[in-house]
């Protein structure tokens, strides 16, 4: 069951499986919450995320669509849909 997503994560991409139900609109957080079911913090959509050239504790962002990332720091609240499924396959990219 996919209920948490923990650690730096550079990019969830996501598309759409035969028969599958996509969690991620590609354009921001609905359908999931932060831990302590509070808004999703510094979670966002962006069109690419990398490490910031400057500081690489740090990511950087370009505006677009199709990746979720969790935040410049890479250190905010963990998240979870508001529903609950079954089995998943899912790519993450972590920094």
């Amino acid at each position: 069951m996919l209920r948490q997503t923990h650690g730096k994560v550079g990019g969830i991409f996501m598309s759409q499986a035969e028969n599958g139900i996509n969690l991620f609109n590609g354009k921001n957080m609905d359908g999931w919450l932060a831990r302590g079911g509070t808004p999703q913090h510094e979670w966002g959509a962006a069109g690419s995320v990398a490490l910031n050239p400057d500081d690489a504790k740090l990511l950087t962002t370009t505006t677009g669509e199709g990746i979720f990332y969790n935040g410049a720091t890479g250190r905010t609240a963990d998240i979870y849909t508001e529903a609950e499924y079954g089995d998943c396959e899912l790519h993450v990219e972590f920094i």
